[in-house]
């Protein structure tokens, strides 16, 4: 099991063997707002220490990397949070944790549109508007269309 964090409370902990899961003050401007406690909970600290896992604080840069990789590759708006095991397990896969052909399963659990604050999308002649819906069903028309006329492609981490 892994634990994709903003904080750093459970490598912390994990780090220092206590049971004791401390405050950290990494989540502090994070934009992955669902994970940003300072500190994550002991139920996750022992779950990573029965599965011999560990935690990996991600970068809010690496959050909006994962997030348009996902949606330009597969299509698919998931929220910063939701990404966050992304990032994880390419830094992983780079020290040797997970091998380059292993089977990793990450879960998407929710939509990026509760994110367009935080990171919107790249084209600056779209400004989402909730006076305006038809011109978020429109865009995600035109973004459907495009991909339905390009080969599917799989994101790599």
């Amino acid at each position: 099991m892994v634990a994709a964090e903003a904080s750093g409370s459970l490598s912390e902990a994990l780090g220092s063997g206590s049971d004791r899961v401390p405050e950290a003050g990494g989540a502090a401007g994070t934009v992955a707002v669902s994970i940003g406690a300072s500190r994550s909970t002991f139920q996750a600290l022992h779950v990573l220490r029965e599965s011999n896992g560990t935690a990996v604080r991600v970068e809010n840069e690496a959050l909006l990397r994962s997030q348009r990789a996902l949606a330009a590759s597969e299509g698919i708006l998931a929220e910063l949070s939701s990404v966050a095991p992304f990032p994880a397990i390419a830094a992983l896969r780079a020290s040797g944790v997970i091998a380059e052909n292993a089977t990793v399963v990450a879960l998407v659990t929710a939509s990026g549109l509760k994110d367009l604050d935080r990171s919107g999308p790249d084209d600056p002649g779209f400004a989402p508007s909730e006076d305006d819906p038809d011109a978020i069903l429109d865009a995600i028309d035109r973004d459907l269309a495009e991909r339905r006329t390009a080969p599917p492609r799989i994101l790599r981490p």
